[in-house]
C-alpha cells in the first residue's frame, strides 16, 4: 500500500471560507416570512368565528337537555306526591268512622308505617274539637294548630307544613294535613301524616347533569327539602333557602331563586358558589306540588365540557390546517430551490461513502460557490481517508491478535471449569465410600470405574473385578458384555496380576493368559471388545489379592496412554482397594458378633432346657412376619436377630426360678419381668445392636396397655417389639413348659385372635395368623 506524505493542515482556512458563504436556507426564509403572517391572520379569524358558532349551539343544546332532565325528575316527584296523597286519603276513610286506637292497628295503616323503604313516620287524627289521637296512642290538643284550621277551611286540598324537626325520629320531616268529611260533605275531623324526607334526598342525589352536579328541592316558602350538605342530612338546613348553611347557592343566586318561586317559572343562571368557583344554576317547578321547585347546581367547567371539547377540536383542526399550509409553502419553496436540491443529491452520494464524488452545481451564484468549495474539501478528505485506512488496517491486525489471545483464555477457563467438575465428582465419590461399605453396595466400584474413564479420555472400554473365595468375578464393565462376563466360572488363579500398574499390549493374548483353559479364554474374548492396549491395576490388601481394574484402548485407536494416565489409574486403584478392605473388615466384624450372640443363646438353653429351640423359632416367625409385611431385606435380617436374642436377659435370672415347676411367687415373677431390661442392657454395649436392644426391652408390652417394663400403649410400642410379642406368645403356647403341656396349634391361633387389639397389634396379629394358616394348609396337603 502506498505511503502518503504528511501535509500541512488547512482547517482554519476552510472554516473561514464556509463562514463567508451565504446561508443555504435564505431563499426559503424570505418566502416563508412573506406568506406565513397573512395565512395565520386569516386562519385565526376563521377559527374564532367557527368556535363561537358551534359553542353557542352546544350551550343551547346542553341547557335544553338539562331542562328535560329536570322535568323528568319533576314528574317523578309529582307522581310520588300523588301516591302519598292517595294513601293519606285512604287512611282518612279508615279513620273517619272510628278514630280510636284500634283503628291505627288496621293492616293497611301498619303496612304503610312498616313499608321498606320507610316513608311515613306516624299518623294523627284530630276530631272536630281539635282533640287528636296519635298513632303511637297518646292524646294531643291541636285546636290551635294553624295547619289543622287551614285543612278545615280547604277540605278538598292537602295542606303541606314543614320541613320541621321531628322530636320522635330526630330527623327533618314533612307534615301533610287532609280534612275528613262524610258522604254528605260534613267535616268530621282531619288526618295528619308525617313523612320522612329521605325520598327527596334520593331524588336530589340522583340528579346529575353530564354525570356531575348537585341536586336540591325547595318549597314555596324557601325551605330546602333536600340539598347536598356535607353530612347528607337536612338538620342544619330546615329554614329559608337564603339563610341555610351550608347551601349550594350564593346570595345572588338565592335571590334569583326566590323571584322564580314567586313567578312559578323555571330558569337557567350562571353564578358563583360560596367557595368562589363558577357554577350553573338550573331549576324547574314541580307540577301538582304546593309551589315546590327542583334544581341542580353544576360546575361550569363540567357543564360546558362538550363545548370545551368542540373548541379543542377546532384548535386541533386549525393546527393541522396550519401544518398543511406550512407544508404547502415548503413545497413551493422547494420548487424554487431546485438548484440546492440538485446539489444536495450529489452531496448525499458523498455521504454514503463514495469519496470520489464531485458535485456539478448549476443555478444561483450561491450554489456555484458552495459546489466549488465542497469539491476542494472532498479532494482533501479523500487523501486523508487513505491515510486513515492504512492505520485502520494495522489496527485490525492488532485486534485479530487480541481476539486470538482472548480465545485461548476462554479455552483455559473452560478447561479449569471441567477440572473443577471432575474434582467435585471425585469428592462426592470418596464421600460415599463409607456409606457404600455399610450398605454392601458394589455400585461404588462401578461409579469409580466410570469416573476414572472420564479422567482418562483416551480409554474406550474398561472393567473392574474382585476375588472372593478363590473365585474371580466381574463387578462392572463399560463397553464389554458385563452379563456374559458375570456368567463365567473363573478361578482366582486366572487373573493377570501385576505388582504395580502397568501398560500392557494385547491383554487377552496368550502370553498373559497361559493358565486359562482355551475354551474358557474363547468365551472371555467373545464377551469383550477387541483391545490394543490396556492399563492393568491390582487391587490388594497387603499381600492378599482383592481384584483388578483394566482400562482399554480399542483396536484401530492410534492414541496411547501417557505417564499421567498411569498415575491417575494408580490413585483410583488405591481407593478401590481401600473400599474392598473396609468391606472385608465389616464382614468379619459381623461374623464375630453373630457367633458371640449364638454362643450366649446356647448358654441360655443350657440354663433353661425348656427354651431350647424357642429363640430360633421366634426368630423364624419374626422373619416370616416381616416378609408378609413386605419389609426390605435389611429390615427382615434385623428382626430375625431381634427375635433370636429376645430372651437373652434370662441368663441373669436364677436357674431355680427358670426351672421351677410350681407356680411362681410374686417376688419370683418380678424377677422374671426384669429379663427384657437385663437383655437390653447387655445389647446396648454395642452401638450396632442398639436397635435390637430397643426391640428386646419392650417385647412384653401390651397393645392395650398394662405390659412391662414401661406399660406403653398402642403405637408407642416399637414396631419390632410388637412383632416379637406375637411370635413369642405363639411359640410359648405351642411348646412344653415346666408348668403345662403344649397347646394345639388351632387353640393357640384362637388365643392370639381373641387377644388382638388388647395384647397384640391387630394388623401384625392378623398377618401372623395368615402365615400360620398357610403353613397348616401346606402340611395337610402333604
Amino acid at each position: 500500500m502506498p505511503t502518503w506524505k504528511k501535509r500541512p493542515r488547512g482547517g482554519q482556512n476552510r472554516l473561514a471560507r464556509l463562514r463567508a458563504l451565504p446561508r443555504i436556507g435564505s431563499l426559503k426564509s424570505r418566502l416563508l416570512l412573506t406568506l406565513l403572517p397573512m395565512v395565520f391572520i386569516l386562519l385565526f379569524l376563521f377559527t374564532w368565528l367557527l368556535g363561537w358558532g358551534l359553542s353557542d349551539l352546544e350551550t343551547k343544546g346542553a341547557i335544553a337537555q338539562s331542562k328535560e332532565t329536570l322535568m323528568a325528575k319533576s314528574e317523578t316527584v309529582s307522581a310520588w306526591l300523588g301516591m302519598i296523597e292517595e294513601e293519606l286519603q285512604n287512611v282518612s276513610y279508615l279513620l273517619i268512622d272510628d278514630p280510636g286506637k284500634a283503628s291505627f292497628e288496621h293492616p293497611y295503616i301498619r303496612r304503610l308505617l312498616n313499608r321498606n323503604p320507610v316513608q311515613f313516620e306516624s299518623f294523627l287524627f284530630a276530631d272536630t274539637t281539635g282533640r287528636a289521637l296519635h298513632s303511637l296512642g297518646y292524646l294531643l290538643n291541636m285546636s290551635s294548630n294553624p295547619h289543622l284550621n287551614e285543612a278545615r277551611e280547604k277540605p278538598e286540598e292537602f295542606v303541606f307544613a314543614g320541613p320541621v324537626f321531628s322530636e320522635l325520629s330526630k330527623k327533618p320531616v314533612l307534615e301533610i294535613w287532609k280534612a275528613s268529611v262524610d258522604k254528605n260533605g260534613k267535616y268530621r275531623g282531619a288526618i295528619k301524616a308525617t313523612v320522612y324526607l329521605d325520598y327527596f334526598s334520593e331524588v336530589a342525589a340522583g340528579l346529575r347533569l353530564t354525570g356531575n352536579g348537585a341536586g336540591w328541592i325547595v318549597t314555596a316558602d324557601g325551605f330546602f327539602l333536600s340539598h347536598p350538605s356535607a353530612s347528607g342530612a337536612l338538620v342544619d338546613s330546615v329554614g329559608p333557602a337564603i339563610e341555610s348553611d351550608p347551601l349550594p347557592l350564593d346570595e345572588r343566586a338565592a335571590e334569583l331563586l326566590l323571584c322564580a318561586i314567586q313567578s312559578r317559572c323555571g330558569g337557567f343562571r350562571e353564578t358563583l358558589s360560596p367557595a368562589g368557583s363558577k357554577d350553573v344554576l338550573i331549576y324547574e317547578p314541580i307540577a301538582n306540588s304546593p309551589g315546590w321547585f327542583i334544581g341542580v347546581t353544576v360546575d361550569q367547567s363540567l357543564f360546558f365540557e362538550n363545548r370545551r371539547r368542540i373548541i379543542g377540536f377546532i384548535l386541533a383542526a386549525s393546527a393541522v390546517l396550519s401544518i398543511c399550509i406550512v407544508l404547502s409553502l415548503l413545497y413551493a419553496s422547494k420548487k424554487l430551490a431546485a438548484p440546492l436540491l440538485a446539489l444536495e443529491k450529489d452531496i448525499q452520494k458523498y455521504g454514503r461513502g463514495d469519496l470520489t464524488v464531485r458535485v456539478r452545481p448549476t443555478g444561483y451564484r450561491e450554489v456555484l460557490t458552495i459546489g466549488r468549495v465542497f469539491n476542494e474539501i472532498a479532494g482533501r478528505t479523500e487523501r486523508d481517508f487513505l491515510d486513515l485506512e492504512d492505520v485502520n488496517h494495522r489496527l485490525r491486525e492488532t485486534n485479530e491478535e487480541l481476539e486470538y489471545a482472548n480465545l485461548q483464555l476462554q479455552e483455559a477457563g473452560e478447561q479449569q471449569h471441567l477440572s473443577m467438575d471432575r474434582l467435585n465428582e471425585i469428592i462426592a465419590l470418596t464421600s460415599s465410600l463409607s456409606e457404600s461399605v455399610i450398605r454392601k453396595d458394589e455400585s461404588f466400584l462401578g461409579n469409580l470405574l466410570e469416573m476414572l474413564m472420564k479422567l482418562i479420555p483416551v480409554t474406550d472400554f474398561g472393567s473392574i473385578s474382585v476375588i472372593e473365595k478363590e473365585k474371580w468375578r466381574f463387578v462392572h464393565a463399560v463397553g464389554h458384555d458385563l452379563t456374559a462376563l458375570k456368567k463365567l466360572d473363573l478361578s482366582s488363579s486366572y487373573l493377570f496380576w501385576t505388582a504395580e500398574p502397568i501398560v500392557v499390549s494385547e491383554l487377552l493374548g496368550p502370553e498373559h493368559n497361559s493358565q486359562v483353559p482355551p475354551d474358557l479364554m474363547e468365551k472371555i474374548r467373545k464377551a469383550t471388545r477387541p483391545i490394543r492396549s490396556s492399563i492393568v491395576c491390582r487391587l490388594s490388601l497387603g499381600a492378599e489379592k482383592l481384584g483388578s481394574i483394566s482400562l482399554d484402548i480399542a483396536e484401530g485407536n492410534p492414541i496411547d496412554f501417557t505417564p499421567s494416565d498411569l498415575n491417575i489409574a494408580r490413585s483410583f486403584s488405591n481407593v478401590a482397594s481401600a473400599f474392598l478392605a473396609l468391606q472385608r473388615y465389616m464382614v468379619n466384624q459381623g461374623k464375630f458378633q453373630k457367633e458371640l450372640l449364638l454362643a450366649m443363646i446356647k448358654v441360655l438353653e443350657f440354663i433353661d432346657p425348656y427354651t431350647k429351640g424357642h429363640s430360633e423359632n421366634v426368630a423364624s416367625y419374626c422373619a416370616r412376619i416381616g416378609e408378609a409385611l413386605r419389609w426390605p431385606k435389611e429390615y427382615i435380617t434385623r428382626i430375625y436377630w431381634a427375635g433370636l436374642v429376645h430372651d437373652i436377659g434370662k441368663i441373669l435370672v436364677p436357674m431355680s426360678v427358670l426351672r421351677k415347676e410350681a407356680p411362681l411367687t410374686e417376688e419370683e415373677f418380678e424377677t422374671i419381668k426384669q429379663h427384657p431390661v437385663w437383655g437390653a442392657e447387655v445389647l446396648k454395649t454395642s452401638e450396632e445392636l442398639e436397635d435390637l436392644a430397643k426391640a428386646v426391652l419392650y417385647h412384653h408390652e401390651r397393645w392395650g396397655g398394662g405390659g412391662y417394663p414401661k406399660g406403653l400403649f398402642g403405637e408407642e410400642i416399637p414396631l419390632f417389639s410388637r412383632v416379637i410379642a406375637v411370635a413369642d406368645a405363639y411359640d410359648s403356647m405351642t411348646s412344653n413348659r415346666p408348668y403345662r403341656e403344649a397347646l394345639p396349634e388351632w387353640e393357640a391361633m384362637r388365643e392370639i385372635e381373641r387377644n388382638l387389639a388388647t395384647q397384640f397389634d391387630p394388623d401384625i396379629g392378623r398377618r401372623f395368623l395368615q402365615v400360620i394358616a398357610r403353613d397348616r394348609k401346606t402340611k395337610n396337603n402333604l
